[in-house]
């Protein structure tokens, strides 16, 4: 016999996957301002306080490890490395997620280390003296778009390392925020 609430959740977690992303955001509006713990719930996985986010080169950074220090535990901080809050003020939130400029991958801010993006500084281009050698443009479609960099990434050549699409990109370093220059604040706080 099937537990009625799995059963429950199961078809639930379907139709969340299913359902519109309008349709989503009006049922987690109205939650939000209708359920008081799902409010706080919701807050804590959409908002971090701005003194939990890890900057380059501050002293509460993940820079480098010493000498002595695991592997594992490498780029991780301490909530006791942080300093201690000047008064007992609420913490000024800011959103958690951002898009890396880098990467453009979405990123934890308060997860964010030196070790955290992956990418390369030069955009790819197709490699027509090769891979593309053979291919016809008129016959089998457009090489330089989206879409064939997704299906063929072997077939595109990054300059600054001579490396293709399904290789480790050659930087690593942290998680760039993306910044939208003609807004009239730089990042949101709550």
């Amino acid at each position: 016999m099937t537990d009625p609430v799995v059963n429950e959740l199961a078809k639930l977690n379907k139709a969340v996957s299913k359902v519109s992303r309008e349709v989503l955001d009006r049922l987690v509006t109205a939650l939000i301002q209708t359920n008081v713990p799902a409010r706080e719930f919701i807050k804590n996985g959409l908002f971090v306080p701005e003194d939990d986010v890890p900057r380059p080169g501050s002293p509460s950074s993940p820079l480098s490890t010493t000498s002595g220090e695991d592997e594992e535990n490498k780029g991780e901080v301490s909530k006791t490395d942080r300093p201690p809050s000047e008064t007992a003020r609420p913490k000024r939130l800011r959103t958690r997620y951002a898009l890396c400029q880098n990467c453009n991958e979405e990123f934890d801010v308060s997860e964010n280390t030196q070790q955290s993006c992956r990418f390369h500084p030069e955009e790819s281009v197709p490699d027509y003296d090769d891979f593309f050698a053979d291919h016809d443009e008129n016959c089998h479609g457009t090489i330089d778009c989206e879409e064939t960099r997704k299906e063929y990434p072997e077939g595109f050549i990054y300059g600054c390392c001579d490396r293709n699409g399904e290789e480790e990109p050659c930087m690593t370093d942290w998680h760039r925020e993306y910044v939208e220059y003609d807004s009239p604040k730089r990042r949101r706080f709550f």
